[in-house]
């Protein structure tokens, strides 16, 4: 309101003027709210590439760890008595590569090896796990609904979301005696539900599947809220800040959203949106994946191209090991000269995908120019789907993530070799 005293005809007036400004403070407020998702949005991208970048090198570092200790394992002698002191140090790099899928999940970049499943089957499958994660003290209940609709989903990635938002529940509720909820339900997702949901802003409005987590625990204040998927923040005196931080990146490569609601007095939900299929997953359809045998023995040549050195040693002695003869080029230029050499006997190539000079995409294009039809296994620290972004139409035999030890190479190569090496 403006008021103004003018003077008409020898005598006084006030003039006042009224505007309804509730459109354009709703406007501000909305623009504000955006700006703020806009920053947030950003931090999580920067910290996401530096924690990806984190992890391939990490993978690279432990693909010579866990090769090497695969082999000396498997030369020693059932009765040696070095063989528990490996085993432990193997028990820890194995532990060391579920940390670096944990900063691959926080990047959005996790590993994903996407189906149709059924979330109640998966949470069914960790029963067990859970009760064995979560103290004794902590009741854990269960409320799956049933019929609920499949997901487009990598199990392995909704079971991490599911641990992760268990042991902050449980983390939450502490030494105290207290209650953590595990359900499941299908919803309709509205514009306002999405607009409050982290991730959910671009999400398009229709059916939902719900995973909601809640703890009888102490509750967030608002700054913890803030930060609560930021990478390495963490409210625990000791800690890596990571739990939920996956749980964003994996949400995100799974399209879906978060719901927080938290009270201080009341405990804390999380509620995971994912998108929901038309159809619901058949039991007869599940089926244990077949354990690869490591007793394979082949012949032939191989190419190992790898700008690492102490991968590209380790990999040899795996495939020696195996019966292979194999050649080593430290960048992509190398492996191409040495193609030319060597055409005619090659057969098969293993080859890295980030190489400075020429990396794997160019050394790729260069290998097939030569006209040569061998084929080819892309393996990276990095995961599959952004390592074969950059080979849009080519004809890739496989690919391997590292790290990887023998029986992942078995696997691959009797995959992609078939039964001529099934010696």
């Amino acid at each position: 309101m403006r008021a103004h005293l003018v003077r008409l005809n020898g005598g006084r007036v006030i003039i006042a003027v009224e505007r309804d400004i509730s459109a354009q403070k709703r406007v501000d407020e909305e623009n504000r709210l955006l700006e703020t998702q806009l920053q947030r949005a950003q931090k999580l991208e920067s910290l996401g590439v530096l924690a990806g970048g984190i992890a391939h090198d990490f993978n690279n570092l432990l693909m010579t760890m866990r090769g090497a200790l695969d082999l000396a394992l498997r030369n020693l002698p059932t009765d040696a008595s070095a063989r528990e002191g490996i085993m432990q140090v193997q028990r820890s790099a194995r532990r060391a590569t579920d940390l670096t899928s944990q900063l691959l999940a926080c990047s959005g970049k996790g590993r994903f090896v996407v189906e149709d499943i059924d979330l109640n089957r998966v949470i069914e499958g960790m029963r067990q796990l859970l009760r064995s994660a979560v103290p004794k003290m902590i009741r854990l209940q269960y409320d799956l609904r049933t019929e609920l609709p499949a997901i487009r989903a990598d199990a392995t990635q909704i079971q991490q979301i599911v641990m992760n938002l268990a042991l902050n529940g449980a983390e939450a509720i502490g030494d105290r005696r207290g209650r953590l909820s595990v359900a499941t339900r299908s919803i309709a997702a509205t514009r306002p539900l999405l607009r409050r949901a982290r991730l959910g802003e671009d999400l398009p409005e229709g059916p939902y599947v719900v995973l909601e987590v809640t703890d009888t625990g102490q509750g967030m204040d608002e700054r913890t809220r803030e930060f609560l998927f930021e990478p390495f923040f963490t409210t625990k005196f000791s800690g890596r800040g990571l739990g939920l931080a996956a749980v964003h990146g994996i949400v995100c490569g799974h399209h879906g959203g978060i719901t927080v609601d938290t009270d201080p007095l009341h405990g804390t939900t999380f509620a995971v949106l994912l998108p929901a299929l038309e159809h619901s997953v058949p039991w007869d359809e599940v089926h244990e994946p077949e354990s690869p045998e490591c007793d394979w023995r082949s012949s032939g040549v191989i190419l190992v191209v790898d700008d690492e050195k102490d991968v590209r040693e380790v990999v040899q002695n795996m495939l020696e090991w195996l019966g292979f003869t194999v050649l080593l080029a430290a960048h992509g230029g190398e492996a191409v000269t040495i193609f030319r050499q060597h055409q005619s006997s090659i057969d098969c190539v293993l080859l890295d995908f980030t190489m400075p000079e020429m990396d794997g995409a160019e050394t790729y294009g260069e290998l097939r120019r030569l006209e040569c039809d061998v084929p080819v296994i892309l393996s990276s620290g990095f995961p599959e789907q952004e390592a074969v972004e950059k080979f849009v139409g080519a004809e890739l035999a496989g690919f391997l993530q590292k790290p990887y030890e023998v029986p992942d190479l078995v696997a691959k190569l009797r995959e992609v070799l078939g039964p001529r090496s099934s010696g």
